[in-house]
Order: C-alpha cells, then structure tokens, then sequence
C-alpha cells in the first residue's frame, strides 16, 4: 500500500468511525459504500489488526481502532496543517529580496516605489545596494539587479522593462 493509498484509507476508517456506516462516509467522500470497506480492508490487512467489528446493522471500533483513531486524526490534522502552510505561504508573498541597481534609477524610480511595495507585501524584506559599478551579480548574492545596457553575464536570465527614450519616442509618432 503505496502513501497516497494509506492516506486514503486512513481518511475512509475515520469517516466510517465518525458517521457509523461504510455508507454515510461514502456520501461524505463522494464514492461508493464498497470502495469504503475495500479501503478498510486495505488498511486492516496492511497493519495486521482488525480496526472495525462489523455487522448488517451498525460499525463498532475495537480496543486497536479505538487507539488507531486517535493517532489518524492526528496525522490526518497534521498532514491538513501542512498543506494548508504552503498554499498559504504561496498566496503570500514574503521573503527577503537583494537588488543592485544604479544611483540615478534607484533614486528616481526604485526608492519612491519601496512604501508602495511594502504596504502591498508586509511579509517581504527589501535591501537595496545602490551602486554605479558593474557587480556580479551571482558572487554578491543579489536576487534583482537593475541595469541599463546590454547584459554582460549570458547565463543570467534579462527582461527589458522599458525600452529607450529615444525608441519609446519614435514609436509615438
């Protein structure tokens, strides 16, 4: 029983034991009462104990389900917290950011978009080197560096983010 089984097994007996049939976990799942019990099956077989007393009328836990419940809720909780954790954490963006850019661009452009940029991102740390000098970028551990002119690096990734003055105004024509 590979991970992603045993997770779903687990989730089915807990199912079961909280709504009292393989039926009314199989309409909180959205599968059928059969696949309920295979997974029980499934899950019993693979510890070796039997988790469940079954008859025709109703489910009971025995000493070993009762102990195993315990234990899955946590697991399954921990495993919710998890996952929970890291969506989150990608919905938020957060982190610390290096960037080089020139004295003229950070002081014209960069420092006046900082406020805007932490009160959009509270989670995200920003330190700005303000340098006129070619730096490397990699060596130095910057995340961001901002340049003008042609790239001297070809391994490092570029995007223009504006095109030139003299460019830009010939398009407007």
């Amino acid at each position: 029983m590979d991970l992603s089984q045993r997770v779903r097994a687990i989730t089915s007996f807990i199912d079961a034991a909280d709504a009292g049939s393989f039926a009314a976990a199989a309409r909180l799942q959205g599968v059928s009462a059969a696949a309920i019990s295979k997974n029980i099956a499934g899950l019993e077989q693979a510890l070796g104990v039997r988790l469940m007393n079954r008859t025709t009328r109703k489910l009971s836990l025995t000493e070993e389900g009762t102990l195993f419940l315990q234990q899955a809720r946590i697991a399954v909780e921990a495993l919710d917290t998890a996952v929970d954790t890291v969506v989150a954490g990608k919905m938020e963006t957060r982190g610390h950011v290096r960037i080089s850019t020139s004295a003229a661009f950070g002081r014209e452009q960069l420092l006046p978009a900082l406020p805007g940029l932490r009160q959009r991102y509270p989670g995200l740390s920003v330190e700005v080197d303000f340098d006129d000098r070619v730096t490397d970028i990699v060596r130095d551990g910057y995340d961001l560096a901002i340049r003008g002119g042609r790239i001297v690096d070809s391994s490092l990734i570029s995007r223009p983010v504006c095109l030139p003055r003299k460019n830009h105004e010939h398009s407007r024509k």
